[in-house]
């Protein structure tokens, strides 16, 4: 049904928002929803029924992208970009959350490195393996395949 018209369910609106039908109790309104980025107070007012804070430590809210997910009783937008301010390394779309000290402080969305590309920690790698690549070497660099352990040191597969 187009906006405007009277509803009784959510799925009835081509919006997907019933508004005021206090759950099939009564009718409501078929009313449009608000796109990714917009500002928002409730869920239902987004698209995808996801409106939360942007990044860590902001109380504005807008309709998430990629859905929300709850961190310490508050819902953060996921999938966050490069930059943003972040509790834990799943909010980020690189999935590193740099300097968050294990979700006690914030950190920021930090874009990970590619296989191939020289690293000195596992967290800077797009899938947290930086390792040697050859026996008797010393130089570092992400493990397309992951690592293993070998006498003490981590070697990519």
């Amino acid at each position: 049904m187009p906006d405007g018209a009277t509803c009784w369910s959510d799925s009835m609106c081509k919006s997907n928002l019933c508004k005021g039908n206090l759950n099939g109790v009564e009718r409501g309104t078929c009313t449009a929803t608000l796109p990714a980025g917009a500002a928002c107070t409730q869920n239902e007012q987004c698209y995808n029924k996801s409106c939360s804070r942007v990044q860590a430590g902001s109380d504005s809210l807008q309709c998430c992208p990629n859905g929300s997910m709850l961190y310490w009783g508050y819902n953060y937008c996921k999938a966050m970009p490069d930059g943003a301010t972040c509790w834990s390394d799943s909010m980020c779309k690189s999935n590193l959350c740099k300097g968050n000290l294990n979700g006690v402080e914030r950190g920021t969305c930090t874009a990970t490195l590619p296989a191939g590309a020289a690293c000195t920690q596992n967290e800077q790698c797009y899938n947290k393996s930086c390792s040697r690549v050859q026996a008797g070497s010393d130089s570092l660099q992400c493990c397309p395949n992951g690592s293993m352990l070998y006498w003490g040191y981590n070697y990519c597969k």
